[in-house]
């Protein structure tokens, strides 16, 4: 949890994330966060968004890995999904 008090404006985030390891061959994490925000001046108005996803981490052999994540991003008029995906070479 954070809080932010400026001159103008206060602002509040919360985050949560949980990590395990399943099965001794992946890594896998979930979070979520949720931030607002209160402008003081001109009868003031609030923002919020909320973020949330996961991830999977998958070390395929001693060189090669594998991962992929999923974020939702929601604001009150405005949405994206993200997805990435990544194989690599570990030297």
């Amino acid at each position: 949890y954070t809080y932010i008090d400026n001159f103008t404006s206060k602002s509040e985030e919360f985050n949560v994330d949980v990590s395990r390891n399943l099965f001794n061959m992946l890594d896998v994490s979930v979070y979520a966060s949720k931030e607002r925000e209160k402008l003081d001046i001109a009868g003031g108005f609030t923002t919020g968004s909320l973020t949330y996803g996961g991830s999977i981490y998958w070390p395929i052999s001693k060189h090669y890995f594998a991962m992929l994540s999923i974020e939702r991003y929601k604001q009150e008029d405005y949405f994206n999904t993200s997805l990435f995906s990544q194989i690599g070479y570990r030297f």
